[in-house]
């Protein structure tokens, strides 16, 4: 989606000068549901299909967490558990415009 905007200043004298600004919209990225993977006593893994457009890869953030990097290009592992442990793993796809980002939450 493309939009134009009109952008006019306006001096002290009076004087006034406009330009045009056109802002191309990328669409937003679009990702599958997030699915549990391997799980043990103590660990969980979230993993995700790739996303197409996602050319800077992925990032995840546990139970609101920082962002970083994936464990693994298509999933990812928290470990250190405790049983019965409830843990919200975030997923987001990287781009030129990022897009939105999915939860899923596990109790160990």
């Amino acid at each position: 989606m493309t939009t134009t905007y009109v952008v006019t200043a306006l001096d002290s004298y009076g004087c006034t000068l406009s330009d045009t600004i056109t802002i191309n919209v990328l669409p937003a990225l679009d990702m599958s549901p997030l699915s549990c993977g391997i799980t043990t006593t103590s660990s969980v893994q979230v993993t995700w299909d790739a996303v197409a457009g996602a050319t800077g890869g992925y990032e995840v953030s546990v139970n609101g967490g920082p962002w970083m990097p994936p464990s693994e290009a298509l999933a990812h592992t928290v470990t250190g558990l405790g049983l019965e442990e409830t843990v919200t793993i975030e997923v987001r796809p990287l781009a030129t415009c990022p897009g939105f980002q999915l939860a899923l939450t596990v109790l160990r």
